[in-house]
């Protein structure tokens, strides 16, 4: 009863004003540490797909008629006279979707502790900085990135190239980490490091690389190396074991052993041509765009018509005899692919099943009323050998 006292209500009506001002001042304060937070952690969001077609392209320095060798995807064999007429013709109501060969990406966004909290309680990923960039900047990082994406269309298209038959020359210009580890007794190899020189002497292939390191280990000499990392020139210095020796000629360096592995930076040219392949800006880095750049330059080389004028999307590493690889962020690469309306998506038959549960997630496409079809692919001549098969088969 002593509640419903007219002077305590008149108490409690004077107090609410100020503690108005007090819950702003709160909410205020909390909003000023949110931003001023540093943002010390990432979380991953899905990022774009874009068509692969534009990532290995031939040089026009030449002069020879570029049909002759290479068409455009999905125009072969076809009787439209108009084959890009289907991007603008609505079926079902539905805009179809551009055909081409889609690689996908993710995004990472930079987030403080709060913003971290709240995407680890809800579906996204998130990883500290650190993981991401290994102590880098944001520059530096994408630099390497962006030069383990050239190694990758490299590789890509010299296994579309064989996949084809068709011959290919291969001119060595540089060695680069493609993956870091400790290399000798007293020294550590960076990915993107670009090998200059090895015991004074310049480096532009694999095989020289690996007669200075032999050469050293025969002297019982210390490996010295000169580097370009990040734009300056470091000098390292080191001793070779022998089991090192035996794992890096074999260039199987890996995480698990520790040790970097290698590959070459090289100039590539189909027969009758002067001038080497060039390579399209992907707006990415990194090696998961592989697979599909080397599956829309197979099917540019090859006189069937694979695309069929289907929007395909997918990821994956590719090596240059046509293995594919696992990458991340499989599920944001798939909800990546569905908002462009992709309905295949290809994968590395190990992150099949992350594929699978992230298709049913995004739910039917708004057009046809299926889900993504997932295909699981172990191989270039794999995924080929899948895309060949009537749409029911897939």
């Amino acid at each position: 009863m002593k509640l419903n006292h007219p002077l305590n209500r008149k108490k409690a009506a004077q107090q609410r004003p100020v503690m108005r001002v007090i819950i702003a001042l709160i909410l205020f304060a909390a909003a000023i540490f949110g931003m001023t937070i540093p943002k010390l952690y990432y979380i991953s969001e899905p990022g774009f797909s874009r068509d692969a077609g534009g990532l290995i392209q031939l040089p026009h320095a030449s002069g020879e008629d570029e049909e002759a060798i290479t068409r455009t995807p999905g125009t072969a064999k076809s009787p439209d006279p108009t084959p890009d007429a289907n991007r603008d013709k609505k079926i079902n109501e539905k805009l179809a979707p551009a055909p081409g060969w889609y690689y996908t990406t993710i995004r990472l966004d930079r987030a403080n502790m709060l913003q971290a909290l709240s995407a680890w309680i809800g579906p996204g990923e998130v990883y500290t900085a650190r993981s991401v960039l290994g102590g880098l900047n944001e520059a530096s990082y994408m630099k390497r990135m962006n030069r383990i994406m050239l190694l990758a269309l490299q590789d890509a298209a010299e296994a579309a190239m064989k996949e084809a038959g068709i011959p290919l020359k291969s001119v060595p210009q540089s060695v680069v980490v493609e993956s870091g580890g400790a290399f000798g007794d007293a020294f550590k190899l960076e990915v993107g490091d670009m090998v200059l020189k090895a015991n004074g002497k310049p480096i532009h292939e694999m095989v020289g690389l690996l007669t200075e390191l032999d050469a050293a280990f025969s002297a019982e000499a210390p490996m010295r190396l000169e580097v370009q990392r990040d734009g300056n020139r470091l000098q390292l210095e080191g001793r070779v074991e022998l089991q090192n020796l035996a794992l890096l000629s074999r260039s199987i360096g890996s995480e698990d052993s520790g040790l970097p592995s290698f590959n070459e930076l090289r100039q590539l040219y189909l027969p009758g041509q002067s001038e080497p392949l060039k390579w399209g800006e992907a707006g990415a880095g990194g090696p998961s765009a592989g697979l599909m750049a080397a599956l829309a330059w197979y099917d540019s080389l090859d006189q069937g018509d694979l695309l069929a004028r289907r929007a395909i999307a997918g990821t994956g590493t590719l090596d240059v005899e046509g293995f594919v690889g696992a990458v991340g962020g499989v599920a944001e690469k798939v909800s990546a692919a569905a908002a462009a309306g992709a309905e295949w998506f290809l994968v590395p038959a190990s992150e099949a099943k992350l594929a699978e549960k992230a298709a049913r997630s995004v739910g039917k496409n708004d057009r046809t009323g299926q889900e993504m079809k997932i295909i699981a692919v172990t191989s270039l001549a794999e995924a080929i050998e899948k895309l060949q098969l009537d749409d029911s088969n897939l």
